[in-house]
């Protein structure tokens, strides 16, 4: 059954209300310590500054900030404003960032595809530098970057359309000790070479999911027969195929000797030699150097999954790998539409408090979009554009907070009235010629 507008727009609004209502978010403010006493700056007036302020190239200063306090009838000076960005302010904007996250839009609809998995689970993180006056808490590489920096841990569904983890973490955090944790039977999993271990492979396979990401050069395949392990020839396997070839076999794989398919597909000449490019001009590969066979790799796409040809056929492989790369798309958007990364020197409090405000609003007009793009295609077969919509999203919830602080919560129903017409209208993915979009690309392996 498909939803109405006026429903849609009704469970939009709930979950705004609530997510945002303020005897809560008080509540929240006090137990976080932020409020103590009565104050002219309140926990909601604290979080909705914050939530307005979206981090711009040049971030508004403490005196503009007071100025904006000013406009609503709270007068407070630059010092006093500068004092409340403390660390229970920071544990107060890290707390209801979490609490938004957990909050569910009441929605039962996924998309509305014919896919044999329950959740495709994809995984990845985004760095950006800091001021050194972060380095105590968010230590960087060092080296030729800052000695400050933070790394942010993301988990999307992309079949459900949904957030399921957010995390920011020191930027010199390792990934291989972040993988996918909350692994659930039928889930597939695509994640970055630097999240895969035989620790976690088995865990996938021990939780009755699957996974799919690509092999690492230098990992040890083995056949077995007549009860003996064969050591697999990668480089002879790659020197022989053709362009355009694709082969697959059943191994086994290093020393735990996890069962897998593998999957070669010989590239273009062309995109052989620019991988060989990017993999030359790599930092840790110029201190490293390199082998003539691991140049040599660069002519094959190699993949390793635990799914069998009728889950996952070896024709759609790269294609269904391709999908991980929708969390850049979600990144670039934190960057582009957030401004996430621009961060301008400070004292460590006052950017926490920033980086939670900006990310507590990327998570609402997350929300907001998986639920508008899983109705639209359900119901019209339009696919959004995540960076247009973010872009729209954005200035709607500054919108709805306003009119949250003005207490006139009416003025939000003709707001959200626009919601969906826009996004259908202005917002729909543009379809590049030659390559398939996301659902496209997830219909094929429905058909399949």
């Amino acid at each position: 059954m498909i939803a109405s507008n006026s429903s849609i727009e009704a469970k939009v609004r709930i979950f705004l209300t609530d997510t945002l209502e303020q005897d809560q978010i008080e509540d929240l403010a006090r137990r976080s310590g932020f409020v103590q006493k009565r104050s002219k700056i309140t926990g909601v007036i604290f979080a909705f500054l914050l939530l307005i302020e979206t981090r711009q190239i040049k971030p508004a200063s403490l005196n503009e900030l007071s100025a904006k306090l000013g406009m609503h009838g709270i007068l407070v000076s630059k010092q006093g404003l500068d004092n409340r960005f403390n660390d229970a302010a920071a544990v107060f904007m890290q707390q209801l960032t979490d609490r938004v996250l957990a909050a569910k839009l009441d929605r039962k609809d996924v998309l509305d595809l014919s896919v044999k998995f329950r959740r495709i689970m994809i995984k990845d993180s985004t760095v950006f530098q800091l001021p050194e006056s972060c380095a105590l808490k968010f230590p960087g590489s060092g080296g030729g970057a800052s000695t400050a920096g933070i790394k942010i841990q993301y988990e999307y569904d992309l079949k459900a359309m949904g957030t399921v983890f957010l995390q920011a973490q020191p930027a010199i955090a390792s990934d291989n000790t972040n993988y996918l944790k909350d692994i659930r039977p039928m889930d597939l999993c695509l994640e970055d070479l630097g999240y895969i271990t035989q620790q976690h492979l088995e865990e996938v396979i021990q939780g009755q999911a699957y996974f799919l990401c690509r092999l690492k050069y230098g990992s040890r395949l083995f056949i077995q027969k007549d009860d003996h392990d064969f050591p697999v020839d990668i480089d002879r396997i790659v020197r022989k195929m053709k362009n355009g070839q694709m082969m697959q076999l059943s191994v086994y794989l290093g020393k735990n000797k996890i069962p897998v398919r593998v999957i070669f597909e010989r590239v273009p000449n062309e995109v052989a030699a620019e991988k060989r490019r990017k993999l030359k001009t790599d930092k840790q590969n110029k201190r490293k150097g390199l082998t003539l066979g691991r140049l040599a790799f660069c002519d094959v796409n190699a993949y390793i999954t635990n799914a069998g040809e009728d889950l996952l056929p070896k024709t759609l492989i790269r294609s269904i790998y391709s999908l991980r790369w929708q969390v850049e798309i979600i990144f670039k958007t934190w960057k582009s539409t957030f401004n996430l990364d621009k961060v301008t020197p400070m004292k460590l409090s006052r950017f926490e408090c920033l980086n939670y405000g900006t990310l507590l609003k990327i998570v609402i007009c997350t929300k907001l979009f998986d639920y508008y793009k899983t109705i639209l295609w359900n119901r019209s077969r339009i696919e959004v554009s995540e960076i247009k919509a973010m872009r729209f999203l954005q200035i709607m919830i500054n919108q709805v907070i306003l009119i949250m602080l003005s207490a006139t919560p009416k003025k939000i129903n003709p707001l959200l009235e626009q919601g969906l017409s826009t996004l259908a209208c202005k917002c729909v993915k543009e379809c590049r010629k030659g390559r398939k979009t996301p659902i496209e690309i997830l219909r094929q392996l429905s058909l399949a």
